[in-house]
């Protein structure tokens, strides 16, 4: 089988390789998720790291090698001089999940961010109505087969909400569920 030529940029956050996750399969193509670590460096601006491999962990380097990607998929701020550096080494096209930040907008041929972000007008930039995500139909049958038969008793109608969790700047705390799931 041929090496995959979909690379994910998977860092420390879980919801940004989720939703890269997401979107590679929605593709139906194979890909290969790299993981990618960071040393001290990587908490510098990307005006400082620029599209170089500065502030990425030397076992994260050492997976960046041929044969590589037609198209890498990543997430987030810091994933961005990343995967610039990618395009330049390699001629990779790049889809960004959020806004990747200042500089280098314009080196990503695709940037899907959420309404609720305000993404700004570029014409590399799709406004999406929400997060990617994994949910598909594939998914979908899977949860249905798993779950037929038991939610079926008491009565309807049902409700499913999916909810993320803690962000750097909040807290998502057992009651902090509780709480959405009585006022829900």
């Amino acid at each position: 089988m041929a090496d995959p030529r979909i690379w994910i940029l998977a860092d420390d956050r879980p919801g940004n390789v989720v939703q890269c996750v997401g979107v590679a399969e929605a593709l139906g193509e194979p890909f290969i998720v790299k993981p990618v670590a960071y040393d001290v460096l990587g908490r510098m601006h990307n005006v400082l790291r620029g599209a170089t491999l500065i502030g990425l962990d030397p076992s994260s380097r050492a997976g960046l090698r041929p044969p590589w990607p037609e198209l890498v998929i990543a997430a987030g701020r810091r994933t961005a001089p990343l995967a610039r550096w990618l395009k330049r080494t390699c001629g990779a096209r790049l889809v960004q999940i959020m806004d990747p930040g200042w500089p280098g907008r314009g080196d990503f041929d695709l940037i899907a961010a959420p309404r609720h972000d305000r993404p700004l007008v570029r014409p590399n930039v799709i406004a999406t109505l929400g997060s990617c995500h994994r949910v598909g139909p594939r998914l979908l049958a899977e949860a249905e087969a798993h779950w037929q038969g038991r939610l079926l008793e008491g009565p309807g109608p049902r409700v499913m909400l999916s909810v993320g969790g803690a962000t750097k700047d909040c807290r998502f705390t057992p009651a902090h569920g509780r709480r959405l799931v009585a006022e829900t």
